[in-house]
């Protein structure tokens, strides 16, 4: 991981867990690989026991000191996200969950 304190490392305890709360007690993760690219979130690709592989990105904690563009940059990013979807043919990743 690129050392950021932004960055939040994510154990497969905790991958886990997302997951069930996302998609059911049922769920399952069968690999959490982390993504080294990047400055401001971490980023993660999970892979679920049906073979669905999913990108998880963690936001810093809102004890970690930001600019203030950065503040709240995921939900930002998933509101753009909405608005390309909505306003274009562009294709664009679908958002599965959020906390």
């Amino acid at each position: 991981m690129v050392e950021s304190i932004s960055k939040t490392r994510v154990s497969d305890r905790a991958a886990r867990h997302v997951v069930r709360d996302a998609f059911g007690p049922d769920a399952r993760l069968d690999s959490v690989r982390e993504f080294h690219d990047g400055w401001f979130n971490a980023a993660y690709e999970l892979v679920l026991g049906d073979g669905r592989a999913l990108v998880m990105k963690v936001a810093p904690p809102p004890d970690v000191e930001v600019l203030t563009y950065e503040r709240d940059i995921v939900h930002a990013g998933i509101e753009a996200l909405r608005l390309v979807r909505e306003n274009t043919d562009a294709p664009v990743p679908t958002v599965v969950w959020t906390c």
